[in-house]
């Protein structure tokens, strides 16, 4: 081989390594999507108060087709196949805005994001990890404007919160999060025995009136089916929060789309399905014990021990539709969260100190209110 040739070959050996540098490069690079108007080529973003597709420059509808056909999985097979109970690590990264070119800078689980140079709504394809795919949507029903509508509408039927408060919440920045959870359906055989018991006052022939404790015993066996208990496993929210703003409607879920994401903000899980399984049992045994405990009526509880054996426990995951309200009121500040399904919002709102005293003391008043009374007539 003369080095005339030699050269040739190893410019054309380089020229191949770097075709594969960028083919390697093009096939890690994350996909975007993105849905278009048929009519002008603008965004197409999901406004929930019609539950359509909608334009951002001309404003026309796109109807989003959909199913109710949710996949549940089987439990066990997700605890036999995944023995290593891990949270998964997803580094931070970007995305290429298509419309503008911009990086869109996505924290780690996020697989949706709002571009902040254009306002364009970037879906990403390709994630670092492998994950589930989710199995349904509970979409949004409604949009800011409305929410915070609903805010001002809620916080006014709070008690505990302050009548300046009530009156004029303040500006609050308001986020709509898709939140990733885990819906748990089980089947459950039961049986418990405890000691509640009831406060009751007695007045003696004198007009006297005293409080004593009568304990009672309750015993019993059932069966039921829980369907969706919800666990989330998201790094913006915590398990109270979402429990303070439950029940979601589950009838009205859908088998997931990317179209209902598109102008929203969307995480996928943090935490495998193992992991919430503990969480998911906890919710059960409060469930339970909620059903047995209504049964009766009763001021309190002394024991209460209950044996469950479980059957067919499946699951589904769900992206869900919480807003989220950050606004300061007295140097303080304050995260609100809402159903962004039924406008429910939580319990995490400025109080009244006059209030909160008030509360302390009222069942004492209440009481001695009765003795007076008593005191009263029996004279």
């Amino acid at each position: 081989m003369n080095l005339e040739n030699k050269d040739v070959d190893d410019k054309k050996q380089e020229n191949i390594v770097e075709d594969g540098k960028k083919q390697k490069s093009k096939s890690q690079a994350s996909k975007t999507k993105q849905f278009k108007c048929k009519n002008c080529g603008g965004n197409l973003v999901y406004y929930p108060n019609d539950q359509d597709l909608v334009c951002e420059k001309c404003l026309s509808h796109q109807t989003i087709s959909f199913s109710k056909n949710i996949t549940k999985h089987p439990l066990q097979d997700e605890l036999t196949n995944s023995k290593n109970l891990q949270t998964l690590q997803t580094p931070k990264r970007s995305i290429k805005c298509p419309n503008c070119g911009s990086q869109i800078k996505l924290k780690a689980y996020e697989i949706s994001n709002v571009c902040e140079y254009c306002g364009s709504s970037v879906i990403a394809q390709e994630t670092n990890i492998a994950v589930k795919k989710p199995d349904g949507i509970i979409p949004f029903m409604f949009d800011k404007e409305i929410a915070a509508e609903k805010f001002v509408a809620g916080v006014k039927k709070q008690w505990l919160a302050p009548k300046k408060f009530k009156k004029k919440p303040p500006q609050s920045s308001i986020e709509g999060d898709y939140i990733p959870s885990f819906g748990f359906n089980v089947d459950t055989v039961y049986t418990y025995n405890g000691v509640l018991y009831k406060d009751v006052t007695v007045r003696d022939s004198e007009g006297h009136s005293t409080t004593e404790r009568k304990y009672f015993n309750i015993s019993g066996a059932d069966k039921n089916r829980y369907e969706n208990i919800l666990v989330e496993s998201s790094s913006k929210i915590k398990q109270d929060n979402i429990n303070n703003i439950l029940p979601f409607v589950y009838k009205d879920s859908y088998t997931y789309s990317d179209a209902f994401i598109s102008g929203y903000v969307v995480e996928k899980y943090d935490t495998e399905v193992n992991n919430c399984v503990q969480n998911y049992y906890k919710l059960l045994d409060e469930r339970i014990q909620s059903d047995i405990l209504r049964r009766y009526h009763y001021d309190g509880v002394k024991s209460l021990s209950i044996k469950k054996t479980v059957n067919n426990e499946t699951y589904s995951y769900y992206l869900v539709p919480v807003y989220k309200f950050d606004y300061s009121y007295k140097e303080k500040k304050y995260t609100t969260y809402m159903n962004g399904q039924t406008g429910m919002i939580d319990s995490n709102i400025p109080k009244s100190t006059f209030k909160k005293i008030l509360m302390i003391f009222l069942p004492f008043l209440f009481v001695l209110s009765f003795i007076i009374l008593g005191f009263i007539f029996g004279q």
